[in-house]
């Protein structure tokens, strides 16, 4: 069953859908009155048809819709986190469709058809709440999986698999799930099969909600013919969630971009996140200017097959950025680490042309369908080693097997030379940027040697300006086996500046000493701003805002152990952000506020539109036990 990719769409499309999907311009009148907030009559009979208009499926990865069946094709989308050799499950959900809505009881009944592969698993998942997608790992949301395989139906709660099922089926069935009060009654062509009492445990569909997702065993394929929806309201998840916001005077963005020279304020952010959480594209919108997508446009992300790519998540944040008047800073084109299965099986085999061809196609799709949407790219991601005997201190993976280079180790520095020039070829005006960890430290004198001699050679190559700029993460763990002082990173950024001809950023700040981190957020903010002539550094971002989202939270079982991907267990919150994990602003705000002052009073005329200064309470007091601020964000 094979399903033609999505061709590659540029600003225009993405412009149009953001537009048709948030409630567009009034030429669009027609198109946006379809996708609004539609709500289903409430009479308890009425059995509502999901799969046809005035209802989207169109963006929803993995699938295609003809307006009346949608077709699943196999993702077999996975996460590897960091810290583990295992692959996690992250199958595909339709963020951007029908959601729905309902006070306690509803049922839904979903026709699948599994007759061209029988033999393959045929999976519908129902999610009470969203999974949230971290920088490489992920906490499962709360769902129900429905799976049909070789005949046999089987029910899974929070992945769970349950003791009851049915046999003996043909390759067409309808399945069932009718929740009444806090029991989920499952049926399989109109029999019941067994039931499941929510709990405190398991609090599936607590919150009011259900979102549809959908996948298919690698190798096999499945139809889905039918989605009948009773006793719930209906609302478009997308036009719901990606909404319009005017950012306040006093907040970080309006008083950045209301300097002299205008700075790109930015933080990384979550799709799933910003589609399950109104409050969290409100505090995204109205304090930051830019953003960069979290883990979105990372290989094993939105290029999970060789001939599949999953884009909603990312057009999700790129239409929330135009709706918004936001930047969007592409991360990553080129990296180590977040790569496919089938990437890793590629250089397993030593199959270099096809390795090579892999990663120059995937350049190609991505920057030609976000052309003109995505002004900068991380297109080298940590590409340099503290220990490496390379030539530039180029990671390759002999210092540590760890972190190897798939690209380095099959090709060597040509490789990276030729995505450069890829992105210019397809892109003339986006920018090229290599972002790097640790070269703002004092102790990291020789790898920013390196960086600076490489950017030197790529640039004197002959082939234009290749590296625009230099990324400095400036993650700061550990205040004493790892500090990351404002005054390494403004000797840091004069030396790139004076000696490699580029701009500058800070681009994943975070800081988890909670006594240092006003300053440090806000003394580095002041090194940006000391540099703004050009080159110099016109962006200045975090590695998220909130710390109810925060990549530095971990998914942790009662023992306080490590656990990814359970969904029995909540998260342990972050503790590094500038916004605490209720979005109260914390005190790194008002000194950030300070500094932004300091450089210059805003503009009140022209620019953005701006509204009444906000009220917003503060978050904790920076010198509280950091303990008293965890919490468990609520699965």
């Amino acid at each position: 069953m094979a399903m033609k990719l999505l061709p590659a769409l540029g600003l225009a499309f993405l412009l149009s859908a953001a537009l048709a999907a948030c409630g567009g311009s009034a030429a669009d009148s027609t198109a946006v009155q379809s996708r609004k907030l539609t709500r289903v009559n409430d009479a308890a009979t009425a059995k509502v048809e999901l799969l046809q208009a005035p209802y989207n499926w169109s963006q929803f990865s993995g699938t295609g819709w003809d307006g009346k069946t949608l077709t699943v094709v196999p993702l077999d989308r996975k996460i590897r986190p960091k810290t583990s050799g295992k692959w996690y499950l992250n199958p595909p959900i339709n963020l951007m469709g029908p959601r729905l809505d309902f006070t306690a009881n509803f049922s839904v009944e979903i026709e699948v058809d599994a007759a061209v592969h029988p033999d393959k698993g045929a999976f519908v998942d129902l999610y009470g709440s969203l999974p949230i997608g971290y920088d490489e790992w992920r906490i499962d949301g709360r769902n129900v999986r429905l799976g049909l395989t070789r005949g046999v139906a089987q029910v899974w709660v929070d992945m769970i698999k349950q003791d009851f099922s049915a046999q003996g089926l043909g390759p067409r069935v309808t399945f069932g799930v009718n929740r009444q009060g806090t029991a989920l009654i499952f049926s399989v062509n109109g029999k019941e099969i067994g039931r499941f009492k929510e709990s405190d445990n398991h609090p599936v569909f607590s919150k009011g909600k259900l979102y549809f997702g959908a996948d298919a065993e690698l190798g096999g394929g499945f139809s889905i013919t039918s989605i009948k929806a009773q006793d719930a309201q209906i609302a478009d998840n997308g036009a719901d969630m990606l909404r319009a916001y005017t950012p306040p005077a006093d907040s970080l963005r309006s008083l950045a971009q209301g300097l002299p020279k205008p700075l790109w304020i930015g933080a990384a952010a979550n799709a799933d996140a910003l589609l399950s959480d109104a409050k969290y594209g409100q505090v995204l919108a109205e304090n930051y200017s830019m953003i960069t997508p979290e883990m979105h446009f990372k290989f094993q992300a939105i290029h999970p097959q060789p001939d599949q790519y999953a884009f909603a998540e990312a057009d999700a944040l790129v239409a929330f950025a135009a709706k918004n008047n936001m930047r969007v800073h592409g991360h990553t084109l080129v990296w180590h680490e977040a790569l496919p299965q089938w990437i890793w099986s590629l250089y397993d085999a030593r199959n270099y042309p096809a390795l090579r061809q892999a990663l120059m196609d995937h350049i190609t799709t991505l920057v030609t369908r976000y052309k003109g949407s995505v002004h900068e790219w991380d297109t080298l991601n940590e590409i340099f080693s503290y220990e490496s005997d390379e030539p530039y201190g180029l990671r390759s993976g002999a210092e540590d097997e760890n972190n190897l280079s798939v690209w380095y180790k099959a090709f060597g520095l040509q490789i990276y030379i030729d995505a450069l020039r890829k992105v210019k070829e397809i892109d003339p005006s986006a920018e090229n940027w290599i972002n790097e960890f640790g070269i703002d430290q004092a102790g990291s004198a020789d790898k920013l040697d390196n960086m600076i001699a490489f950017v030197r050679y790529i640039n004197g190559l002959g082939y234009g300006k290749l590296v625009d700029g230099i990324g400095f993460q400036s993650h700061n763990y550990d205040p004493d086996d790892d500090p990351a002082l404002a005054a390494d990173l403004r000797a840091a950024m004069q030396r790139v500046i004076a000696q490699a001809h580029v701009k500058v950023r800070v681009s994943e700040l975070d800081v988890s000493d909670a006594s240092s981190r006003p300053t440090l957020f806000s003394d580095k903010l002041a090194v940006c701003l000391q540099f703004q002539a050009s080159p110099g550094c016109e962006s200045f971002g975090t590695w998220g805002f909130t710390d109810r989202y925060g990549s530095m939270s971990g998914p942790v079982n009662a023992g306080g152990k490590t656990n990814y991907l359970s969904p029995n267990w909540g998260a342990e919150l972050a503790d590094s952000l500038p916004f605490d994990e209720s979005y109260g602003r914390r005190s790194a705000v008002d000194y950030m506020r300070r500094e932004l002052k300091k450089a210059g009073p805003p503009s009140r005329s022209g620019g953005e539109e701006r509204g009444a200064p906000g009220s917003g309470q503060h978050g904790a007091d920076e010198g509280e036990d950091a303990a008293n601020r965890l919490g468990r964000v609520a699965q």
